[in-house]
């Protein structure tokens, strides 16, 4: 599975096929529901595509990171600190903003239900679109605060 801090899979964890990228990015859900073609385009050609099967760990609660993730098909279960309460995201929603917007340890463990193709966002590809894209900027770090706030 792939982990957190940019490690490489240790095991199931496969690239997705590159072709026809960004007709497979997320919806147009939550934090990005506002954004242009142009920006997902560029997110789009510098994401990640990765895959996890049902059961796989896709973070953990507790390590650092520097990546978030896009859900572009697939169901997740979020599981709070200590196991309790869970939450289900699916396609369109991202995780893992939190560990980069405050720089701390990941909140929540997130475990794939179902096959998920999932695009990993990078830091420094992070920062540059919250520079270049104030408004989407403010969304996520909106979105994350209340998510901080619920754990």
């Amino acid at each position: 599975t792939r982990s957190g801090g940019g490690q490489k899979p240790k095991s199931r964890a496969a690239p997705v096929e590159s072709s026809g990228r960004a007709a497979r990015l997320p919806g147009r859900r939550g934090a990005v529901e506002d954004a242009g073609d142009e920006l997902l385009r560029e997110i789009a050609l510098e994401m990640e595509p990765v895959v996890y099967l049902p059961g796989d760990q896709v973070v953990r609660e507790g390590e650092r990171s520097h990546e978030m993730y896009f859900i572009s098909r697939g169901t997740g279960e979020v599981r709070a600190p200590g196991g309790e309460g869970k939450a289900h995201l699916s396609t369109g929603d991202f995780f893992g903003e939190m560990a980069l917007l405050f720089d701390q340890p990941r909140a929540a463990s997130v475990r794939a239900l179902e096959f998920c193709d999932l695009y990993v966002l990078r830091r420094e590809l992070f920062e540059r679109i919250l520079s270049q894209y104030p408004e989407v900027a403010a969304q996520i770090h909106e979105r994350a605060e209340v998510r901080r706030d619920e754990l």
